[in-house]
C-alpha cells in the first residue's frame, strides 16, 4: 500500500509499560509477539530485546506486505528498551481487513525493520515466547501464503560462510539479484554487493543457501536483498552473522 492516506499519529500511545532491558540485549535480535487484538479497533503487542533509546515508526498495511509502505499510526520511543507492552488503533482504511501486517521501523538506532502480522478479529493471544533469544538459527513464524507478497525467513547462518533461507510466495520464472550489505549501511541503502543471480523455477515455497562476500564475513549483522530483475521490487531480511 502507497503511503498516500493520511498519518494518524498519537492515536495509538495509550498505554505503553517499560521493562527493565537486560545488560546482554545489544546482542538480541528484538521481536515482537501478539498479546491481543480487538476487531477493528486495536492491538496490543509485546517488544523483546529492543534497543534501548530509540524511536520507532509503527507502520499498517494490507496482508502479506510486511508493512512496507503501509500507514503510519504512532511512534514508539522504547526508554530503558527490553520488553515493552504497546497498543496501537487500527486505521480505518484497514478496518474491515481479515489479515493486517504490522511494521516497526528505527528511527534513530538504525535496526532493520521488524514486522508481523495479526488476524483482525477480537481475541487474546498466549504468546509463542522463548527464554532464549534467537540469534542464529531461527523457527520462522510464517504460517501460510498471504496474497502472495514474497518474503524471506532467516533459517541458519554459518558465520562468515553463508546464510540459508526460506523464500515464501515467489513467483515463477523470475531471475532475482541477491546483494548483501553491512546492516548499517543497508538502512541508509548503500554498500550493497552482488552475491548472485537466483532463478525461482516454479516459483512458491523454497530454501537457498548464500555465500557470504569476503568483504562482509567479519561485520556483525547483514542484510540481504533481493530484487526481481523483471519489476525490480525488492525484498529484504537482516541476520546476525553469528
Amino acid at each position: 500500500m502507497k503511503n498516500k492516506i493520511g498519518i494518524l499519529l498519537a492515536i495509538a500511545m495509550l498505554a505503553v509499560l517499560v521493562i527493565p532491558a537486560s545488560a546482554s540485549q545489544s546482542k538480541l535480535v528484538p521481536i515482537t509477539s501478539i498479546i491481543s487484538v480487538v476487531q477493528d479497533q486495536s492491538i496490543t503487542i509485546r517488544t523483546d530485546y529492543f534497543p534501548a533509546n530509540d524511536t520507532f515508526n509503527v507502520l499498517m498495511g494490507l496482508s502479506g506486505t510486511q508493512g512496507i509502505g503501509g500507514i503510519l499510526v504512532s511512534k514508539l520511543t522504547t526508554g530503558a528498551g527490553g520488553s515493552i507492552l504497546a497498543k496501537f488503533h487500527i486505521p480505518p482504511e484497514l478496518q474491515g481487513q481479515q489479515i493486517i501486517s504490522i511494521r516497526l521501523e528505527s528511527l534513530t538506532v538504525g535496526y532493520p525493520a521488524i514486522y508481523d502480522y495479526f488476524y483482525n478479529n477480537t481475541a487474546v493471544v498466549v504468546p509463542n515466547y522463548s527464554t532464549t533469544p534467537y540469534t542464529v538459527t531461527v523457527v520462522p513464524t510464517w504460517k501460510g501464503p498471504q496474497e502472495g507478497f514474497p518474503g524471506i525467513d532467516i533459517l541458519s547462518v554459518v558465520k562468515g560462510g553463508s546464510v540459508t533461507v526460506r523464500l515464501i510466495n515467489m513467483p515463477a520464472n523470475r531471475n532475482y539479484t541477491v546483494q548483501m550489505s553491512d546492516s548499517r549501511d543497508a538502512f541508509h541503502n548503500k554498500g550493497w554487493l552482488d552475491v548472485s543471480v537466483m532463478g525461482t523455477a516454479s516459483g512458491g515455497i523454497f530454501n537457498a543457501t548464500f555465500t557470504i562476500p569476503a568483504a562482509l564475513q567479519f561485520r556483525p549483522m547483514i542484510s540481504i536483498k533481493m530484487i526481481n530483475q523483471t519489476t525490480h521490487i525488492w525484498i529484504t531480511q537482516s541476520f546476525y552473522n553469528e
